[in-house]
Parts: C-alpha cells; structure tokens; sequence
C-alpha cells in the first residue's frame, strides 16, 4: 500500500513536443490547453485566429485529453481517440487537424527529452520488421513511390522514440495511377516474410521442425535409412543412420532405402534431425521454460508434464501421447527419477549442463551447431481434437548475454514459442531474502552468483528482436507466464495466503487465473519493482502465477547437492500457466473444453 500511494504522489510531468515547430512544454499543472493565442496554456502560433485544440487534466496516476471541438478527429497513436487515458511513462503521438505532437507523462521529463532526436526520422514496416533511413519529410514520397511501399502501414518517428505516426498522416499522397498498388506492395511485403504463409499447389500441411524450427512439408522430409550397413551420415557424422531423399516405396508406400528395407523414420531437411510423424496434421506449439541458473528448470519440467498428463486425463478425458518416445527419453527419465525415487539422493537431478545430453550436435549452412533437443507430446482429444506440445529446458547460463549465436543456437526457441514461461527464484532476490521466514530452508544459505533475473527477460527480447529483425519498438505478441517459483518457501506471503484454486472440480476456471495474476502483481510491485515493468515492456499479455515443484524444502543429501525428499513431494499451481494458455489460446483445445463442460 505504502509503495501504492508513493507512486501516485511522486511528481510526474508532462512532456509535449510539438513536431512541427521542434518546441516542447514541461507542463505540472493539473489542467491545461493546447491551441493558438494567449487563452492557451501553450500558444502554438498566435498569427493563427485564436482557438483551443486540445484539453489535458492530470489525474493522480494518468492525464485524461479530448479534443475542444467535439468536430475535430483526434488521432491518439494514429488511430481515432475513443476515450482512452495516458498512462505515466508511455510515449503517445496525438494529431488533432494539422497539429502533431509527441506527449509522455514522465518522473524523468530531461532523460526523455534528452532521448527523442528531431533532426533523425526513420521509417518502420510493422510488417517485414525492418527500418530505413534517415530520412526527411522531403525525402518521403519519392521513397515510398521509388520502394513501392504503402503510406498508410510505415510509421514515421525520430530517433529515440517508441512511437511515431503513419506516413499518410505525415505527407498527403497517392502512389501513380499506372502503377498497380496493391498487387505489387503484397509481394513487395512477402519478401520480408521469414517463413511461406501460402501452401504450394499439390503439398500437405506445412508444419515447422521442432529442432532448429525451419518449416517443412512432408513431401519435403528426408527419409532414415534402416538398415546397419547403411550407418553414417555425411552432415550429421558416423554414429547417425544415412539421410536420403527417398524414391523407391513398397505396396504400401513405405519408402525403402538402399537394401531394400522399409523406412518408417524421417528427418527435417535442414538440421537432418528427426521429427515426429504427423507434426502437419496437428496444431503446434511451443513452449520455452526459462530461468536463471538454479531456478529449477528442470524440476519443473519433470513436473509439469506429469501434471498435464494427470489433470488433462482426469479433468478432460484427454489423452498424454509421446509424439517421439526415443526423443523424450531424457525428460521422461527425469520424471521417472523423481516420482519413484526412495529417498532423497536417488531424487536428484544433476543440473542441466551447458552442451550435455538435452543439445544435439549437428551442421547447418556448413558450421557445426548445438541445438536444444525438443520433448514433444500430443494431447488427444475425442473428435480429433488434438494439441501438440513442444517443450525446451536450457541451462541458465544460456541466457546470459554473449552464450548465445549463429553457431551455438541454443536459446532460438524462444523466437518461435507460442508461450514463455519465465521462472522466477526468489529464493535469489534481496528483496525476497530478506523477508522469507522459512529459515529452516537450505536453498536460503546457498551463495548465488550476482546474475540479474530482469537482465535475463531484457536478454530475451533482444534474441528475438535480432533474430526476427524486429524493430526496438513495441511490444512482442508472444504470452508471458511469470511464475513465481518455489512458493513453499513463501507460503505466508500475503498475496500467496490470498490466491485461490483455478481448480473446480473438472472446470478450470480462467477468471480466478487472472484474479490471481492481479493480487500476485500488486506484491511483487512493491518487492521487485523494476522486474515487473521489464516484463511488461516485453509483452503484450503477461499473466502472474505462484508455484512449488516440490512442495518442500529440499534436503542437503551426501555429495552436498540439494534434492527433494520423495515421501514429501507435493506439487502446487505447476500445470496452471499452459492450461491456461490451452484454455485462452488453443481453439482446438477450447472446443473439446466446451464438449467436456456440456457433459460433466
């Protein structure tokens, strides 16, 4: 509450700048006006008829606009105002007739201005990702029409800023009439496209390869040779079967390799590795588990599938497949560990290694590379409704900036996850540290590096934005499940005590899930202020959940390792974040959902 109340009262101004003219205003009071002549807060020309554009108020935590003229269209960040508030620390663009202004509610009003640099504007396509320039309002409309480009979709702001306007607010224009638009600006914007959105004439589904994530059609898959003798494979060395492009088949169409002996397995063309069967006929998705080191990835992991596969079958009648048993057999090995363990040193398990066995090693665009290896099962559900579910467990350090590149990859799934779960140890947080009573718990007198977990989401965003060449503005699509892990630890936490079970018998309940995410946020704004606004800035949809792995304290076992105590095992909350990202992201999933609701 106290953190509350500092934030409404800490002096914010308002900082507008008025594009036209290069000038701006510091503005304090609570209300003020934009327009021409000296009736004005702000006068911006007083050659111009005296008149009031816009009216501001300032309210305790945000500046309420409306234009004066209930004629005049007012454009807030380029699209009609309807009502909207502008929230502190935001960068808004206005146009209210002919008038522009850049506008940002800030507790920092010079390190902003400092920031936005007039003199450099460039333009970005939302749609490829890339900028150009600088270039100048002159330069606009001879480079729009020499780059075959659509005024109305490139954003036009100046160096520094978040936000900026639209080409089309910012220079009145119409590409030449003999030039066909809107067919050649689509296949100038497809270019752009990282991956195929169309489906060749005569091809299956297309699906991506749950390895290095490039898409494929399955006539385009490479074939595994079977037989012994035909062991070794040029790019992926000797211990591996042969890759082939097969052109002979059986009765039943089943490809056969040189001997003659059927061949049931098929790889990705680019990375050569396996994929499992029928990946096309099915949605996807990918879900990326990070953390720092120590975080308990791996635990969680382990737990997580269990739970999916236990609550899935009993709430919904869904079935847990292995699309690629060979595949899983690590992470399987680990749940089997942990589940049947006797006592607390056969419960153990050793930390994710930097290049163990969770990579494989293999060769792309000629260079060998290390790539995350994939567990990946299928949700079945009555009705062909099906979901597959493709899991990545990285070491720690893989986060850490500089550990990742073109040769070492290892962290590129996060580029095409479908949804981050990002797993917070407060365990490893001053703030929490310090204010955990659990004194008894091991993981408390633990020495952990210095490594900072909000540098690890800024980490993160700037992976993807590099590998999808995206521009530094704006917010990334993909949902961020932030768990607060190891909640056991903090279980007389206030906003622990005060969350309550998504869980109604078979009905999983999404408004509790956010009612949760609400009263999980509103604490960790007051311990870990900072960590929230990063995670916020990197996605549009970030959601708060508390869990335990383990449900207690691990025990120091004789190597000094820390291990859970299997007759103490008591999971909580581990399944919560991907049945909730099923239950609003998924159709397929939700469709089943609705089935199993009418029937229960």
């Amino acid at each position: 509450m106290f953190e509350q109340l500092k934030q409404w009262f800490t002096s914010k101004t308002t900082v507008v700048i008025h594009i036209t003219s290069g000038r701006h205003r510091l503005i304090t009071s609570k209300k003020f006006t934009i327009g021409y002549g000296t009736v004005n807060t702000w006068n911006l020309d007083s050659a111009k008829p005296p008149a009031n554009l816009l009216n501001f108020r300032k309210t305790k935590t945000s500046i309420e606009v409306e234009p004066t003229n209930p004629g005049d269209t007012l454009l807030l960040d380029g699209k009609p105002w309807a009502g909207e508030v502008l929230e502190p620390e935001i960068e808004y663009t206005l146009q209210v007739q002919d008038e522009q202004f850049l506008l940002c509610l800030t507790e920092k009003p010079n390190a902003w201005l400092k920031r936005i640099n007039l003199k450099n504007w460039l333009v970005f396509e939302p749609e490829s990702g890339e900028i150009f320039g600088p270039l100048d309002k002159l330069q606009l409309e001879p480079w729009v029409i020499k780059e075959f480009k659509d005024p109305t979709k490139l954003i036009y702001y100046p160096e520094g800023s978040a936000k900026g306007f639209y080409i089309s607010q910012v220079i009145d224009m119409e590409l030449p009439a003999a030039i066909p638009q809107k067919d050649i600006i689509k296949e100038k914007l497809k270019e752009h496209r990282p991956y195929s959105t169309g489906k060749p004439e005569g091809k299956a589904n297309q699906a991506q390869c749950p390895h290095c994530w490039s898409p494929y059609y399955d006539g385009e898959l490479l074939t595994i040779a079977s037989h012994e003798t035909l062991r070794g494979d040029p790019l992926l060395g000797d211990d591996d079967m042969l890759r082939f492009e097969a052109d002979s088949f059986n009765d039943q169409g089943v490809p056969l390799d040189a001997t003659g002996t059927p061949c049931l397995e098929q790889a990705c063309p680019q990375c050569r590795l396996k994929v499992p069967h029928g990946l096309s006929e099915i949605p996807q998705a990918f879900v990326s588990i990070l953390g720092s080191p120590g975080a308990g990835k791996s635990y969680y992991l382990s737990v997580l599938t269990d739970e999916l596969q236990k609550k899935s079958f009993e709430n919904w009648g869904f079935n847990w497949k292995d699309a690629d048993p060979t595949a899983n057999a690590p992470l399987n090995t680990m749940r089997h560990r942990l589940f049947t363990a006797r006592h607390a040193a056969e419960a153990y398990l050793a930390k994710t290694s930097l290049d163990g066995h969770l990579y494989s090693k293999v060769r792309l665009n000629g260079r060998p590379t290390l790539l995350p290896k994939p567990f990946t099962y299928i949700l079945e559900g009555r009705n062909q409704h099906s979901q597959s579910l493709t899991f990545y467990d990285n070491a720690g350090e893989h986060f850490q900036p500089g550990s990742d590149g073109t040769i070492n990859p290892v962290t590129h799934h996060v580029a095409h996850a479908h949804l981050w779960c990002f797993l917070f140890d407060p365990s490893k947080d001053a703030a929490f540290r310090k204010n955990v009573t659990a004194a008894k718990d091991p993981q408390l007198s633990r020495r952990y590096p210095t490594e900072s977990q909000e540098l690890l989401l800024s980490e993160l965003e700037n992976r993807i934005r590099v590998l999808h060449q995206l521009s530094p503005l704006g917010k990334l699509n993909t949902p961020l499940a932030f768990i607060v892990g190891k909640k056991d630890m903090i279980d007389d936490w206030e906003p622990i005590t005060k969350m309550t079970d998504p869980w109604n018998g078979r009905h999983f309940n999404s408004l509790v899930v956010e009612e949760n995410s609400r009263i999980l946020r509103a604490g960790l704004l007051e311990r870990v202020p900072s960590l929230v606004a990063r995670a916020e800035a990197l996605s549009e949809k970030v959601v708060y959940f508390a869990s335990s792995s383990l449900g207690h304290a691990p025990r120091r076992i004789k190597t000094g390792e820390l291990s859970p105590v299997p007759k103490k095992m008591n999971p909580s909350g581990v399944e919560v974040p991907v049945f909730w990202w099923l239950s609003s992201w998924s159709t397929v999933f939700n469709n089943e959902k609705r089935e199993v609701w009418q029937n229960s």
